[in-house]
């Protein structure tokens, strides 16, 4: 599959949806953590979560997957994600933090 879809689109794809990760979430006022710039950076992207396993679970129930790290979620898009997966993720995420 990874080969059919091609090496070079899965990793526009994935640049894409890290810097779109990383705005939206900023734009809905998560603090990141990590490099702003796609350079020199992976497909993860986290921000700092109180209470981030709590978190992790109640978005869980909604059948969003994360990974929660002390008081770190971290979203980490690949290639078959759209951008609507992710605002879903960053809107629940803010929802259950304010």
């Amino acid at each position: 599959m990874l080969l059919e879809v091609g090496i070079s689109n899965i990793e526009t794809q994935l640049k894409d949806l890290t810097q779109f990760t990383i705005h939206y979430g900023q734009e809905k006022g998560l603090h990141l953590l990590g490099p702003l710039s796609t350079k020199n950076r992976t497909s993860l992207v986290s921000f700092r979560i109180e209470n981030a396993s709590k978190v992790e679970a109640m978005l869980r129930d909604k059948k969003i997957i994360v990974a929660a790290r002390k008081d770190v979620i971290r979203i980490a898009p690949h290639f078959y994600n759209i951008k609507d997966d992710i605002k879903r993720a960053i809107d629940e995420i803010v929802i259950l933090i304010n």
